[in-house]
């Protein structure tokens, strides 16, 4: 059988990362029912964070079930009408560099039409079209 695609935002790796036992998270519940999609714009956010260049990341990234999504002209151009939608909804908060990287994953995920996985639903709430699972 196989299995239907999921797409998977940093928070949910963060979250298996920390996490002690691993089973009873987000990210290996969503494991066991899809094949995960990983954003590259959350490769980087994660490696970006690793100070410790911990090699738990690269056997994730490298994993069977796992395919790396790549950020292309197809996804900026749907990452850049996300930006002026929001824009002109005047619901661009927080960091720049905090929603724009959310804003690229959420174009990947739209690219590929694709559910987001995420643990911070609110983040991803205002895109249009964007489909979101929600650990809560």
């Amino acid at each position: 059988m196989e299995l239907t695609k999921i797409c998977i935002d940093t928070s949910v790796l963060i979250s298996y990362y920390r996490s002690t036992p691993k089973t009873g998270t987000f990210f290996f519940q969503l494991a066991s029912q899809h094949q995960i999609c990983i954003p590259s714009v959350v490769v980087y956010e994660i490696l970006r964070g690793d100070k410790q260049k911990d090699e738990f990341w690269n056997n994730v990234f490298h994993a069977p079930n796992v395919e790396i999504l790549n950020f292309d002209a197809d996804t900026a151009a749907i990452a850049a009408n996300i930006y002026q939608q929001l824009q002109q909804k005047k619901a661009l908060h927080g960091k720049p560099d905090t929603f724009i990287d959310d804003i690229l994953i959420a174009a990947t995920a739209l690219q590929h039409n694709l559910t987001l996985a995420t643990s911070n639903k609110k983040d991803f709430e205002a895109i249009a079209g964007l489909m979101i699972k929600s650990e809560n």
